[in-house]
């Protein structure tokens, strides 16, 4: 069963003023929404539509934990209302688990059923067989704390998330 998907807004800032949205909406399944998680599936199908005020991306090379031939076919995201991050999980066409992503971000705001997160910088990537991850973007954990994006308080908290 196809559900409308609520809208959900997450904001990626750079350290030199630069920020893009990512902007999700459309159908799929609401699998839970109350008042701790927002859980919900999507096909790769998904409208999404990403605005970019100054620029796209920072140019960064990633790593990646699986095939970029891999099909996409779904996934899952989990927005916490309580913790500071959001993961997605991505699936292939025969539901076999490709890749998890773990953003580490402002807890999720629902305002009038859209959700709004701002990314916290570092991000957790998980293979498909749950133990191998990559850690990226502490770099950009520390600069953005020196030039004021990134509280200490904020700092701390991810960490201690990820040790999680």
């Amino acid at each position: 069963m196809m559900d409308k998907l609520p809208h959900t807004f997450y904001r990626r800032r750079f350290v030199d003023g630069r920020h893009h949205v990512f902007h999700s909406y459309g159908f799929g399944r609401v699998v839970r929404n109350d008042a701790e998680l927002l859980v919900y599936d999507w096909s790769l199908g998904t409208p999404q539509r990403i605005t970019d005020t100054l620029g796209w991306g920072s140019d960064a090379p990633r790593t990646r934990l699986f095939d970029q031939r891999a099909s996409r076919a779904f996934g899952r995201s989990w927005w916490w209302r309580s913790r500071p991050l959001n993961i997605t999980s991505m699936y292939d066409e025969r539901g076999n688990l490709i890749v998890q992503r773990i953003d580490f971000a402002s807890k999720a705001m629902d305002i009038s059923g859209s959700f709004y997160q701002t990314d916290l910088y570092l991000d957790c990537f998980v293979a498909a067989n749950g133990t191998t991850h990559v850690v990226e973007d502490e770099d950009e954990v520390i600069e953005a704390e020196e030039v004021g994006l990134l509280s200490q308080a904020q700092r701390v908290m991810i960490e201690t998330e990820l040790d999680t």
